[in-house]
């Protein structure tokens, strides 16, 4: 009994240790790919950032995806 409590034990931290954090359902990765395919100039950041909320998004698209990116808490447009 110990032994299948150790190994569920050790089985739960590898888990923990590969899974990356998710922000809307997206990799962390994932929306910094999606940021750096929109080209952003530096000081632009805001308000590219205010028309990817404020703008309606095709479900498969790259602003739909920063959309979820952001409302998830990701912030590494900043």
């Amino acid at each position: 009994m110990k032994k299948i409590a150790f190994v569920l034990v050790i089985l739960a931290l590898l888990l923990t240790a590969c899974g990356g954090k998710t922000y809307g359902g997206h990799a962390g990765e994932e929306c910094a790919l999606n940021w750096d395919s929109m080209d952003v100039d530096p000081g632009d950041e805001a308000f590219i950032v205010n028309l990817i909320l404020n703008t309606k998004h095709a479900p498969d698209s790259v602003g739909y995806a920063l959309e979820e990116c952001i409302n998830g808490g990701w912030t590494g447009w900043r």
